[in-house]
């Protein structure tokens, strides 16, 4: 008797570079009215440092997909950066409207995807606390605390928006230095503190 899948896991990811090429033809034409230029499609190993499903390059005109998704994920990030493509490169709203207008066109979006709304962030107006959540979230990630400046504002930008850049990021917002700096010192007191307790339960003391 063959062994049960593991549940949650998804299945390896058949679909590969030239596959997905011909859903980005697919797609253009049947929810794009065939209005974005064309766009190699590759399937690569890792996206960057947080291991985003897909990237979207305007200048090079060229669209990423992680290897390892399942179909269906690799659909919906392919579609996800065909909006991008469609837009613009943060996740403000004109993207949002996008997002939008393909969910009703039936779209195969991914699961998170298809949840984006207009009430959510505009992308433009960014807060300390709202940068404190995504910083605490990010500080979960292996080696985090090896993170730079950078690195954070890459990832706010990607998700968020508030800037096209990373250096007109910093000048519009001087306080992220600050936030990060205290983030990685109160993180790293939990680390501590964390390892000297299990070093004490080990020793049953």
């Amino acid at each position: 008797m063959p062994p049960k899948p593991r549940q949650g896991l998804a299945d390896p990811a058949m679909l590969n570079g030239r596959q997905l090429r011909r859903k980005f033809i697919e797609f253009n034409a049947l929810y794009f009215s065939n209005k974005l230029p064309p766009y190699a499609i590759r399937v690569v190993r890792k996206i960057n440092w947080l291991d985003f499903m897909g990237r979207h390059d305007r200048q090079r005109r060229r669209i990423e997909v992680r290897q390892g998704l399942a179909d269906k994920e690799a659909v919906g990030a392919l579609i996800h950066e065909m909006a991008h493509a469609r837009t613009t490169d943060h996740h403000g709203m004109p993207w949002k409207r996008e997002m939008i207008r393909l969910r009703k066109a039936g779209a195969p979006l991914t699961e998170q995807d298809m949840g984006i709304s207009l009430d959510d962030w505009d992308g433009i107006r960014v807060t300390k606390q709202m940068f404190q959540r995504r910083v605490d979230n990010i500080l979960c990630a292996p080696s985090s605390l090896n993170l730079t400046l950078s690195n954070v504002i890459e990832d706010f930008i990607r998700n968020y928006g508030g800037a096209i850049t990373v250096a007109e990021f910093k000048r519009k917002h001087p306080w992220v230095g600050a936030v990060l700096r205290d983030a990685k010192k109160e993180f790293a007191e939990y680390l501590k503190l964390q390892a000297e307790l299990e070093v004490k339960l080990a020793g049953g003391g």
